[in-house]
């Protein structure tokens, strides 16, 4: 389930928002290793302290993305010095499935590249967006047929005022009219595990953000 070497992103659980950049270093009975966490808002290696309790995002040695809360036990040094996690037990660890992945409405912008040349590259939006696809606005004067691969970037804003841009390979599942509106449904594929962690935190994100704003309108 967790490999060496796996890209994790961590998030303190006393400072919701605050994510950390880090990687699988090594594993015992007992532990997780992993190297010094690198903050994604200063760029600085963030220092954690002992009892810090964290959640936990890593795409597993399967493709799939897993969530599950651990705590800092320690520091040690090995090859690198490296900082010490709980490992979590098994029905501890929270596989996130492609059908749920939460999907949102939100017009991030897009830009898609026929990689066979069958149309021009076009700039558009999104309308919804989930880890596993998307529902994309096309132009008029754009032909895209159903099962056609694509080449996909996204532009993320994140919370801190940075944009993360993913680029993903994609397939276009269906065409449709909505509301005078041309749209087609994609789906992303051979997602690399830093592409599916930033598109699953930014819908984490904005799911939160709608519950603040509704709540403050209560």
């Amino acid at each position: 389930m967790l490999e060496i070497g796996s890209v994790m992103t961590l998030e303190p659980l006393d400072q919701p928002g605050d994510m950390y950049r880090c990687k699988l270093v090594s594993m015992d009975e007992a532990t997780i290793s992993i190297d010094y966490p690198v903050s994604e808002t200063t760029g600085k290696t963030g220092f954690l302290v002992n009892g810090t309790l964290l959640s936990c995002l890593v795409v597993g040695s399967d493709q799939n993305p897993y969530r599950f809360e651990t705590a800092v036990m320690g520091r040690r040094k090995e090859n690198i010095p490296v900082i010490l996690l709980k490992l979590p037990q098994k029905n501890d660890i929270l596989k996130i499935q492609r059908r749920q992945y939460v999907r949102i409405d939100t017009d991030v912008n897009v830009a898609v590249h026929s990689p066979d040349g069958v149309f021009p590259a076009f700039v558009s939006v999104t309308s919804d967006l989930s880890a596993g696809g998307a529902a994309i606005i096309i132009p008029e004067d754009i032909e895209i047929e159903e099962r056609q691969p694509l080449t996909v970037w996204l532009s993320l804003p994140l919370q801190d005022g940075t944009i993360s841009y993913v680029k993903m390979d994609s397939e276009s599942i269906r065409v449709y009219e909505e509301s005078g509106v041309k749209k087609a449904t994609i789906q992303f594929l051979n997602m690399n595990d830093l592409s599916l962690q930033n598109i699953i935190r930014f819908c984490f994100d904005q799911q939160i953000l709608t519950r603040k704003k509704e709540a403050a309108a209560e």
